[in-house]
């Protein structure tokens, strides 16, 4: 797939489809009818009803505005590039923020930053939200949904265990000592894991930036070989091979989130969006706090958003259409419909539509305060990295060799400074 997205966006740069500068546009006249494309990713039946009833109430305000849903269900960023090289983009499009740099780098997006205080104010966004559609300090899109990292507590092995049920952060090292607290073994197999988290280095990424670590500096180059990155690779080796209170890697027979809601292990790090699906299940007992504190606080957000495609032909129209859509009055709406994630607007994270998608009829005195805290400062994930499959695949397989004893912590961080340091350069 990825060989095929490259041959795509090589056939748009070779046909000016994305050249450098601005698509001329019209304007409508009068009360001329105006007609608007919207194209999003479909995870669920649910959705496509939820912003039908979105675009109905933004049609009563706005009656000579048309939108035209284009739902994609697999491969949508494939099938939006394809829309792109074949000149049949819509107006507007759904866009995760990993999808950006791709997009912005080839002037595929409208600059949002001219209409800032003319049709929406970005000061109303979490300022987390936005930097994952920031592209050289240019606003290109706006967010529209956000999941937060959190820790998952299974109350009955702490309770089994001994141990405290924390209310807040924990630090690194009591994450560590818990997690060899509640770990089981059984003639040298673990049985009952103390933590588990995902492979993907979305998960790991928060835990760097906890010991002020980055994988890329603000000059552009890679600080993988530096001791903040190294303690951290070295906190999960020993978590795995020292302690044996977290799987090692590959040798789980199902998911890490099934592994947790089986009840084999006492702390999962996951996003926010396994709220609904974790603390529904009958007779489960479970905790949800902030991720642990070590030199600082990190929290990564997770964020889907919708951006203006420079190929319109009705730009301000669409800005609106955008703007609306994925402004406060677009969001109240969404969110009262049981969208499983939270809002990025900061006036609507004070009410209860800031975790309304994962309450559970069943559990009615859940506490979602730490979730709501966490939104309020997640970061986004740094796009030079994370917006690039190729680096984020040698970062893994890479990651991979180290944590399955193959190559040394030095090896690690140095391959991956020579690797990622050739990728970001053949960019």
């Amino acid at each position: 797939m990825k060989k095929s997205i490259i041959l795509i966006l090589i056939g748009i740069t070779a046909m000016g489809l994305w050249a450098k500068g601005n698509v001329e546009t019209t304007s409508p006249i009068g009360n001329e009818k105006i007609s608007l494309e919207y194209a999003y990713m479909v995870e669920s039946g649910d959705t496509v009803e939820l912003y039908k009833s979105m675009l109905q109430e933004y049609q009563k305000e706005n009656p000579n505005i048309e939108v035209k849903f284009i739902p994609i269900v697999d491969d949508y960023a494939k099938k939006l590039l394809l829309m792109v090289a074949s000149n049949t983009a819509p107006d507007i499009a759904w866009i995760g923020e990993d999808m950006i740099q791709q997009y912005a780098s080839q002037n595929a997006l409208v600059a949002l930053d001219p209409y800032d205080g003319k049709f929406f104010n970005s000061s109303d966004y979490v300022q987390g939200n936005l930097e994952g559609y920031t592209y050289e300090d240019t606003l290109f899109a706006l967010p529209f949904d956000s999941a937060t990292g959190l820790l998952f507590i299974n109350n009955d092995i702490f309770d089994k265990a001994g141990v405290e049920i924390p209310s807040g952060h924990i630090t690194l090292s009591q994450l560590k000592e818990i997690a060899k607290a509640t770990t089981i073994r059984e003639k040298d197999v673990t049985v009952q894991y103390g933590f588990v988290t995902g492979t993907y280095m979305g998960y790991l990424h928060p835990f760097f930036r906890m010991a002020n670590g980055t994988f890329i500096d603000s000059n552009g180059n890679t600080t993988f070989n530096t001791e903040p990155v190294k303690e951290i690779f070295q906190y999960f080796y020993d978590l795995i091979h020292v302690d044996n209170s977290m799987p090692e890697y590959g040798s789980l027979a199902v998911s890490f989130v099934e592994v947790f809601k089986s009840g084999k292990a006492a702390m999962m790090f996951n996003g926010s969006w396994a709220v609904g699906e974790v603390m529904s299940q009958e007779n489960f007992n479970c905790t949800i706090i902030k991720l642990p504190q070590y030199k600082t606080i990190a929290t990564p957000a997770w964020t889907g958003g919708n951006a203006v495609l420079s190929s319109t032909k009705n730009r301000e129209e669409a800005i609106k259409f955008l703007t609306w859509f994925t402004g406060e009055e677009g969001q109240k709406i969404k969110f009262s419909g049981k969208f499983a994630a939270s809002p990025t607007i900061k006036t609507l994270l004070d009410t209860e539509l800031a975790y309304n998608g994962y309450k559970n009829p069943k559990a009615p005195n859940n506490d979602y305060s730490n979730l709501v805290d966490s939104l309020n400062y997640a970061y986004a994930l740094p796009s030079p990295i994370f917006g690039n499959n190729e680096i984020m695949d040698t970062i893994e397989k890479e990651a991979e060799k180290y944590f399955l004893q193959t190559i040394s912590l030095d090896e690690l961080v140095i391959q991956l400074d020579k690797k990622v340091t050739k990728l970001l350069n053949d960019k």
